[in-house]
């Protein structure tokens, strides 16, 4: 099994879809080429940065309406 870089490390969640931790990875690099942090992002949703971690890392699906928000 080859190693692992600590990016993808952050993104090893067990019982997660590729789709999810895709659309989690998209929405981190565009996160960070906005220059937000996750707690400005939970701020403008509405939800805790904790939340922007586990839709980051595919731990949580995130809804079409939440994407819809998100963009």
């Amino acid at each position: 099994m080859p190693a692992e870089t600590p990016s993808e490390r952050n993104f090893r969640i067990t019982n997660n879809n590729a789709i999810d931790k895709h659309v989690g990875r998209r929405v981190r690099l565009r996160r960070t080429l906005l220059g937000m942090s996750q707690e400005q992002l939970g701020a403008e949703l509405n939800i805790t940065f904790q939340q922007v971690q586990k839709y980051e890392r595919g731990a949580n699906r995130v809804s079409a309406s939440r994407l819809w928000d998100i963009s």
